[in-house]
């Protein structure tokens, strides 16, 4: 009886102790509109596993406070019943952080991956072995908890995501070499590539840049405008080498999806000068020309400065949902500051 005692409070404590440590705030949505003959309540019972998984795993060894566990959404459509168990889906992932004491978060990943398959059976456990291949959604979810991972920890320290961009490396390992996984797929646009990207030393520079981004950029705002947006425009120099030499890059696509409206924001205000936004045109030209003509037009480049919108740091886009969000003074003083790979 003794033993028995002494062996439940222990697993009461390491459950409670356990959850210092979770980092995600994650969100799992399953939409349903394609599936015709399945029961709706499977996908239901598989929301509710998912978002358990995905927030109840300890991912890290670091502990995170409630506060900074790291915003992120995964919405998964059901496109095709394959028979049986087995269905096809695309999903949608996206993560966000605070920027320093401003009530404004910023992207941080978001990509749409096309090429789920899995099995599920209704109540059936997603078990999840760091060392080994267990199941398909398992993978699938740990795959992307850990490139949300490596992607954060980027924005706060240089190349501080390594860590967790070689644990998604590990399951793409082990994971079967089709469906998304492998490196023989034409359109250089899967979780193999994406990974491999972050990890090729030819992208150091873009990560190296992400850090100058986010945590010299952005997160300076607060007490230094000027010196927040110089450093952001130094950033996208460097992205923008990094992309010249690595042209139509899968780092490219994901960087363009997220940050492209928030760049244009960030220097199209009329306190911006001429020079700068000019600089800031031919940078975007060289990253994505559709989104350099959308700058032309706002920030009136080579004509007299037109203005827009505050730096998000202090004025996020007018209809952001986001602007209702509280500010997070505690930003700095987090897991992954100073975690360089």
């Amino acid at each position: 009886m003794k033993k028995y005692f002494t062996t439940a409070l222990l697993l009461v404590l390491g459950n409670t102790f356990s959850g210092i440590a979770q980092e995600l705030n994650c969100k799992v949505v399953v939409l349903t509109q394609a599936v015709r003959t399945a029961d709706p309540a499977i996908f239901k019972t598989l929301e509710a596993d998912l978002n358990n998984f995905m927030n109840s795993m300890q991912w890290t060894n670091d502990a995170f406070k409630t506060e900074e566990r790291i915003d992120c959404s995964i919405t998964i459509n059901i496109t095709e019943e394959k028979g049986g168990s087995k269905f096809g889906a695309e999903a949608t992932v996206q993560s966000s952080r605070p920027v320093y004491n401003a009530a404004y978060s910023t992207a941080v990943f978001e990509h749409k991956d096309s090429d789920w398959t899995f099995d599920y059976a209704q109540y059936q456990p997603i078990n999840f072995d760091k060392n080994a291949y267990t199941s398909e959604l398992a993978a699938l979810c740990a795959y992307y908890a850990y490139v949300i991972l490596g992607f954060d920890y980027d924005s706060f320290a240089p190349k501080g995501g390594t860590p967790h961009f070689e644990r998604a490396f590990d399951i793409i390992n082990y994971s079967k070499n089709d469906g998304g996984w492998s490196r023989t797929d034409n359109n250089k646009r899967n979780r193999y590539f994406l990974i491999e990207n972050l990890l090729n030393t030819r992208f150091g520079n873009f990560r190296q840049a992400y850090y100058m981004y986010h945590r010299q950029g952005l997160d300076r705002m607060y007490s230094d405008v000027q010196e927040g947006r110089q450093n952001i425009a130094d950033a996208l120099a460097m992205i923008e080498n990094t992309f010249v030499e690595n042209r139509n890059s899968m780092l490219q696509g994901v960087f363009n999806n997220i940050k492209n409206d928030e760049i244009i924001d960030i220097f199209s205000d009329k306190s911006v000068a001429a020079n700068l936004k000019t600089k800031i045109s031919n940078t975007l030209a060289n990253i994505d020309p559709p989104t350099a003509q959308k700058f032309v037009t706002k920030a009136g480049v080579g004509a007299a400065p037109r203005g827009g919108g505050a730096s998000p740091a202090t004025n996020p886009p007018a209809g952001d949902s986001r602007n209702n969000a509280a500010p997070r003074p505690n930003v700095p003083a987090n897991p992954r500051e100073g975690r360089g790979g």
